[in-house]
């Protein structure tokens, strides 16, 4: 990555050489003693006139700390047989701490607890049930809209020279002659916009009968699974104000685009401390029950069937519906050679509000 001095003294280059038919470019031409200072100011407020920022260095840290914890557990008897885990993961910020300076702490992080068990009940010799539990919370924090992508701009669009990311007087540095769109300051970005939390919450049940119906024919068997799904998001924007502190530049040499100072600060409106809370949640029902039937007769003739019926209800403020269908499946094969196999379906839907 090129610094502050070695990107003037190749510009001073490049001027040398397009000189005879560009001699308008003369005025942005540095001496190397100002050059020199780039790299080796003498005091801050050299530090400060002469800017020479590593935005990797002024943000980033070297690393950054990610961990996940797992517990689990399991035992039984020949009645029941059990199972529960707990999941801890945790994401954390790359970024270095920066101010708090509007009541917040901005960055990056994201926490999330998964929960698992598994119950299965022998109920009788011929009657199982399976009940498996699962959820999850999850919170995400990150800088609001727009500004999580401006973060990332100093890395690959800002120049080291353009400013520093914050004075010496608490003022934000920006770059005067286009300071919307050449070189937004990706710190003060970070530090003032605002921060928002999206917190997601999952709960899934499932309860499974099998009832073995040998005592009617032999190889009669009948299931139903019940399926119960919940899913909520809420998002929390810590801010809505628009308006950010910038830095005012002082009269300085135009010919020099080096040199930009700090003269005063400006506030935009008041701190808001709550901008809003988006929420959306859905719900599914889900319902499979089966008859089902497998049998072999004299080694050679092999019978199985299949009857099902489907339903699902899914609820939500966007697009709620309901579906339900039934099916059948009836297979015969004759040594394993020859096979005959008839399917047959019905589907239906249905939408409401």
């Amino acid at each position: 990555m090129m610094d502050a001095y070695d990107a003037l003294s190749l510009r001073n280059e490049v001027i040398e050489a397009e000189l005879p038919y560009r001699p308008e470019a003369w005025a942005y031409y540095l001496t190397r003693d100002r050059i020199n200072k780039y790299r080796h100011p003498a005091n801050q407020e050299e530090f400060e006139r002469y800017p020479n920022v590593n935005w990797v260095d002024e943000l980033l840290k070297d690393v950054a700390v990610s961990y996940q914890a797992n517990v689990n557990i399991s035992g039984g008897t020949k009645f029941a047989k059990y199972f529960a885990s707990v999941d801890y993961a945790h994401e954390g910020d790359i970024y270095k701490k920066m101010p708090s300076l509007r009541g917040y702490d901005p960055g990056f992080s994201y926490d999330r607890v998964n929960v698992r068990s598994n119950l299965d009940f022998n109920l009788t010799k011929t009657t199982k049930l399976h009940v498996n539990l699962s959820g999850s919370h999850a919170v995400k924090k990150a800088t609001q809209g727009q500004y999580e992508n401006l973060v990332w701009s100093a890395f690959y669009g800002i120049s080291p020279d353009a400013f520093r990311p914050i004075y010496s007087n608490g003022a934000f540095g920006y770059y005067a002659p286009n300071p919307d769109q050449a070189a937004t300051n990706s710190m003060m970005d970070l530090i003032v916009n605002g921060i928002g939390y999206t917190t997601n919450d999952r709960l899934n049940t499932d309860f499974t009968l099998e009832q073995k119906l040998d005592f009617i024919t032999e190889g009669l068997a009948f299931s139903v699974l019940v399926n119960m799904k919940s899913y909520a998001e809420s998002s929390y924007i810590n801010t809505i104000d628009p308006y950010y502190y910038r830095v005012m530049p002082n009269s300085w040499d135009a010919s020099d685009p080096g040199f930009y100072m700090t003269e005063s600060l400006q506030k935009g409106t008041d701190y808001i401390a709550q901008g809003g809370i988006n929420r959306y949640s859905d719900r599914t029902f889900y319902l499979d029950a089966r008859l089902t039937y497998n049998r072999r007769f004299n080694k050679d003739h092999n019978v199985s069937g299949m009857l099902m019926y489907m339903m699902r209800e899914f609820r939500s403020d966007v697009l709620p519906n309901r579906n339900q269908g039934l099916s059948g499946r009836f297979t015969y094969d004759y040594k394993y050679r020859y096979l005959a196999e008839v399917n047959v379906g019905y589907n239906g839907s249905e939408q409401f509000a």
